[in-house]
């Protein structure tokens, strides 16, 4: 008779003799105990307790098995054989299930119901995992090289319209002002893109020269998934606001709220990006500085993405302005937003101003905040120098 087994990959196998079971479990290619079935049958058993039943194979043909001491000679006659009782009588039989279709194995037995106990935060590793790859560090550098090169277009566009709408909003409320602070803009905004252009390839440097460390990446995965939800509940509040409004103003904010927050989660998944290497050890003040460290860096990294958002967002609302509200001669067009001279319809070129004033200000913050985290670290080695003087 032959008989089912169950392989090393959990699978079915057979059906094969109960000799070439045993060989297959002796040379380790399966359990040493596997479950086996008889070809036609339902039922699995291990092999071990088919042992006692199986037949012993015959001896290889040519070959005599020895005889015990003192047995006779092959050629002598055999002493007679004693009586063998009559087998005892065997209980009835019960009603066999039906067996499967000709050459069909078994069902194996079915392995027990196993729930993973952090199925939810497996499921957010997941989606963190599909983020990594989405905003790896070569797509987050080639996005930061495109903004510092178009913010430069969006400037000289916003220039260009800063003129336009300055003509316009004079020629319109027939007064000189608005054309002698459009003029007075466009020079504002050539100084400002001076400065933008210097200090843009200034904070890479500072974040080379600025290395840190972090005992674990634990927080920062944290922080990424803080700053995509950030960025999505940025895009829908905007998205909202405009629905509420029948306006597509609250979206241009929200829109470069949503890409900061985008490209920061994108940093916060990879740190080598800004210089943050995982090494371990160090104390839990040393543990801070990394952090704090980390945040700067990481708002110095995307200067360029809020130079060209801004820039392109000064552009947008100096567009808006030739008609918002009846333009220049309206009930304050763009009333809470900031203006040049504090006149309405130059919210755009104020917008444009700051973009390029930006790269300035975040070299500036940053310098002043290292300062402090250097002397922080300072006093927090002190300690440890202390000791190696005394011994």
């Amino acid at each position: 008779m032959k008989y089912y087994y169950v392989d090393s990959n959990n699978g079915t196998a057979g059906p094969v003799s109960l000799d070439q079971i045993r060989l297959l479990a002796g040379s380790g290619q399966i359990s040493a105990d596997p479950m086996v079935a008889p070809e036609g049958g339902k039922e699995w058993r291990p092999l071990s307790t088919l042992a006692s039943i199986a037949p012993v194979p015959p001896p290889p043909a040519g070959s005599t098995p020895p005889l015990p001491d003192g047995a006779p000679p092959a050629d002598s006659t055999p002493p007679p054989a004693a009586p063998v009782p009559p087998p005892l009588a065997a209980p009835p039989p019960a009603s066999p299930a039906p067996p499967p279709p000709t050459g069909a194995a078994p069902e194996k037995p079915a392995a027990a119901l196993k729930i993973n106990a952090t199925l939810l935060g497996d499921a957010v590793a997941g989606v963190l995992g599909i983020a990594r790859k989405i905003l790896n560090p070569g797509r987050i550098d080639c996005w930061l090289k495109v903004a510092r090169d178009y913010g430069h277009y969006a400037v000289l566009a916003g220039a260009a319209l800063t003129l336009l709408y300055a003509l316009y909003a004079a020629i319109r409320t027939n007064q000189f002002v608005f054309f002698g602070a459009g003029v007075g803009a466009v020079l504002a905004l050539m100084a400002g893109q001076f400065a933008a252009d210097r200090f843009l390839g200034a904070g890479d440097k500072l974040i080379a020269g600025t290395p840190s460390r972090l005992a674990t990446g634990a927080f920062l995965e944290c922080v990424g998934l803080l700053a995509l939800l950030f960025a999505a509940g940025a895009f829908l509040a905007g998205a909202a606001a405009c629905v509420a409004t029948r306006s597509v103003m609250p979206l241009v904010p929200a829109l470069v709220a949503a890409a900061l927050w985008c490209v920061k989660g994108g940093i916060a998944l990879h740190p080598r990006m800004v210089g943050v290497e995982q090494e371990g050890g160090g104390s839990a003040g040393e543990e801070a500085v990394g952090l704090l460290l980390f945040f700067l860096k990481a708002g110095l990294k995307i200067v360029p993405l809020a130079f060209a958002l801004l820039a392109v967002a000064g552009c947008v609302v100096t567009l808006l302005a030739f008609s918002m509200n009846g333009g220049p001669a309206g009930q304050g067009s763009f009333s809470s937003g900031p203006r040049l001279a504090g006149l309405p319809g130059m919210e755009g070129p104020a917008l444009l101003l700051g973009a390029c004033l930006v790269p300035l200000a975040a070299y500036c913050m940053f310098l002043l905040a290292s300062l402090t985290l250097d002397v922080i670290r300072a006093i927090l080695a002190l300690p440890g120098k202390l000791d190696s003087l005394r011994k």
